[in-house]
C-alpha cells in the first residue's frame, strides 16, 4: 500500500478533535518516533513533545508554532488546513494579555502593570519625554548654528577656501 493511501486512511480514521492527539495518533500509525520526526522536519524534539501534549505555553510564538504544525502535517501527510483550524486562538489572546502586563523594574523594585489606565499614563509619559528630547535636540542645533553664524559675521579670519590664492607662475 502506498504511503499516500495510508496517510489518507489515517486522516479518515482520526476522529479526535485536538491537534496533539491527531499528530501523535498519526505518527504512531506510521510507526514513527518523535526522534524520526525531529530528524526529518528539523522541528526541535521538545517542540514536538509539547505539540503532542498541547503545552502551548512551552512553545514559541504562534507564528513558529504554526510553522511547526505545518511541517509536521506535511511529514505525516495530514491536511494542514483542517489541523490548524483546531489551533487554540485564545493562546494568541493570552499572549497579548501577558504582554499588556509589562513588568517594570525600578531601583530593585518590581511593579506589575495590571490596569489599562497606568498603561495609557506610561504611553503618555513616553510620548511627552520623546517630544521634550526632540525639542532639546532642535534647540541645541539652533544654538550651534547661531554661534557659527556669529563667528563668520564678526570678521574672523577667513578660512583657507575663502582666501584669495595668488597666481604663482615663474
Amino acid at each position: 500500500m502506498s504511503r499516500k493511501r495510508k496517510n489518507t486512511e489515517i486522516n479518515q480514521n482520526i476522529e479526535i478533535k485536538s491537534i496533539g492527539s491527531i499528530l501523535s495518533t498519526a505518527r504512531e500509525k506510521l510507526n514513527l518516533t518523535t526522534g524520526q520526526i525531529h530528524h526529518k522536519t528539523k522541528i526541535p524534539a521538545s517542540a514536538i513533545e509539547n505539540l503532542e501534549a498541547e503545552k502551548w505555553e512551552n512553545l514559541p510564538a504562534p507564528v513558529y508554532t504554526k510553522g511547526f504544525i505545518k511541517s509536521y502535517c506535511r511529514e505525516l501527510g495530514l491536511n494542514y488546513d483542517e489541523i490548524i483550524s483546531l489551533y487554540p486562538e485564545q493562546k494568541d489572546q493570552t499572549l497579548k494579555k501577558i504582554q499588556e502586563q509589562i513588568v517594570i523594574s525600578t531601583a530593585g523594585k518590581t511593579f506589575l502593570n495590571t490596569d489599562d489606565k497606568s498603561g495609557e499614563e506610561k504611553e503618555s509619559r513616553v510620548s511627552t519625554a520623546l517630544v521634550v528630547f526632540i525639542l532639546f535636540v532642535l534647540a541645541t542645533l539652533a544654538v550651534s548654528y547661531l554661534a557659527s553664524q556669529k563667528e563668520t559675521d564678526n570678521g574672523s579670519s577667513p578660512s583657507a577656501s575663502e582666501m584669495a590664492h595668488p597666481d604663482v607662475t615663474t
